[in-house]
């Protein structure tokens, strides 16, 4: 009996080594792992210290970077605000003439139309009377007048080719005269003075006619004339403007 319970408690003995020895291995394995992960969280406890050291200086630097930039960030807001005012008090300006300058159009729109009315009666006056100039015909004091104040030379520069013209015509023109006496014989001399008797003195050479008169006095009279009508159309126009531009005002 001893025998077997002896056995027995060897037996029992030998598996409760077993599990020790079995446990032993386990927690040998496991003490390694936590050595590992203990160094590993040295690491990283290292590492967080250094990125807290790191994070410190970089706030200090933010706060001295604050201290410095605040002051002109804060004069830079100081002036936002006053230019925002003023930008307000400007827009409410900007309204206020925006709503006159509406009641001035308003006001001003029946002037304008009455102003178009008037350039529009003006034009159609400057065309009649343009007509009337074009269709009026020449009067005989203007152009005497004219001729009057034109300068001699270019007077007779002007009739000297209608005089030599008619002077030729007469000459052809003129019949031979009926004398039954016989021609009685002249000296040349004679005839050279009556030439040039008849060339100097003006009495004897033939006067222009009218017509041809008023051929050369005709553009100088319209052209008289038109400068003398444009004249009238700017003097009634800039009444015109100065009695319409004139209402307003009062």
């Amino acid at each position: 009996m001893l025998t077997q319970i002896q056995l027995i408690i060897e037996i029992v003995l030998s598996f409760f080594l077993l599990l020790g020895i079995i446990y032993s291995f386990y927690l040998s394995r496991v003490l390694s792992n936590l050595k590992h992960d203990r160094e590993s969280l040295m690491g990283l406890v290292e590492k967080l210290e250094a990125s807290v050291k790191s994070a410190e200086e970089g706030v200090e630097k933010l706060r001295i970077a604050g201290e410095v930039s605040g002051r002109p960030l804060s004069r830079m807001i100081e002036l936002a605000k006053v230019t925002g005012t003023e930008l307000d008090t400007m827009v409410e300006k900007a309204d206020a003439t925006a709503g006159r300058l509406e009641t001035a159009t308003i006001k001003a729109s029946p002037h304008e139309r009455k102003l178009e009315q008037l350039l529009e009666k003006a034009s159609e006056i400057e065309l009649k009377l343009h007509a009337e100039v074009q269709n009026q015909p020449v009067s005989e004091d203007t152009e005497h007048n004219i001729a009057a104040a034109a300068p001699a030379e270019i007077q007779e520069n002007r009739h000297e080719p209608a005089r030599s013209q008619q002077s030729e015509t007469q000459d052809e023109t003129a019949p031979p005269p009926r004398n039954t006496t016989p021609p009685i014989a002249r000296p040349a001399a004679d005839n050279v003075t009556l030439r040039a008797t008849r060339d100097e003195s003006p009495a004897l050479r033939p006067s222009p006619s009218p017509a041809a008169e008023r051929e050369n006095d005709g553009p100088k009279n319209a052209r008289s004339r038109a400068s003398t009508s444009n004249r009238q159309k700017n003097h009634q126009m800039k009444r015109l403007e100065n009695t319409f531009l004139g209402r307003p005002a009062r």
